[in-house]
């Protein structure tokens, strides 16, 4: 079975059609999955450390807020994440982006 390559540019959804399978033909391409924009929040752990949750308040699959990890990094890491709200799409998901904040 073939792998995706690179992730979608996720700063544009235009980017996501680069998602393809690895040696398919035309008519095996793989519909990129959807972009979900969320703002990180820093918390602080049991231990005094800290970690980044990355929250979604629309989902684009089920339209319901959602909250993801974030990593314990001096900045938040996005990318991809399997979507638990739908037992009717196994193994889809959405790419974590997050949202631009206006100055």
């Amino acid at each position: 079975m073939s792998e995706k390559k690179n992730a979608p540019d996720l700063v544009t959804q235009a980017g996501a059609l680069n998602d393809r399978l690895d040696g398919g033909s035309d008519a095996t391409v793989a519909a990129p999955d959807p972009i979900a924009l969320c703002r990180a929040r820093k918390t602080r752990t049991v231990g005094g450390g800290h970690v980044w949750l990355l929250v979604v308040r629309k989902c684009p699959l089920c339209r319901r807020a959602h909250t993801h990890g974030g990593g314990s990094g001096d900045k938040p890491f996005y990318g991809h994440r399997t979507a638990h709200c739908l037992t009717a799409s196994p193994g889809g998901g959405y790419w974590l982006q997050p949202i631009e904040e206006a100055p």
